[in-house]
């Protein structure tokens, strides 16, 4: 089934009223390098025959549907690995490596949940190589005009260490 995008979306919105999000496929467009550069969900009857080249929007060429069958969904900016079959997400930082089921994993271990539960938002640090944070009470305490410690993870002592630089 071939339809103008346009009627095909008040056909999708139809079918949300009558059957509801539960019924809904999703579609990624790809540009000519696996890229995805759009997410639509659509109608459960959509394949991805049912498009044409007039639906594709910045740069795509291709659609590719998101099935329950992939490890991950796709997610704008990431890419379709044609020959793994599956999404994966953009590379977060130069330094991360991809492991064989397509996760990005950092250089350093990240601190357990238990190891920085007296932090704020625990981030990779790319200049450090490290996971830094500041202590939950030290953000809660500051006024937001003056800067807060921040520490790094230690993977090798398991403690965390003020940045002093």
């Amino acid at each position: 089934m071939h339809l103008e995008f346009g009627a095909y979306l008040k056909l999708i919105n139809i079918e949300n009223q009558e059957h509801g999000e539960d019924n809904m496929k999703r579609f990624a467009d790809l540009d000519s390098n696996g890229i995805v550069v759009n997410v639509i969900t659509v109608s459960d009857s959509a394949d991805e025959n049912t498009f044409t080249s007039d639906n594709h929007m910045n740069g795509g060429v291709t659609w590719k549907e998101c099935t329950a069958e992939r490890i991950r969904e796709a997610s704008i900016g990431g890419k379709y690995n044609s020959s793994e079959n599956r999404f994966e997400m953009e590379q977060p930082f130069a330094s991360w490596t991809q492991d064989s089921t397509g996760e990005w994993l950092a250089p350093e271990t990240k601190p357990t949940p238990e190891q920085s539960a007296d932090r704020f938002g625990v981030q990779w640090n790319e200049d450090l190589q490290k996971w830094v944070s500041p202590l939950k009470s030290d953000v809660d305490a500051s006024d937001g005009n003056t800067p807060v410690t921040n520490y790094y993870w230690d993977n090798s002592t398991n403690t965390w260490i003020e940045i002093t630089e």
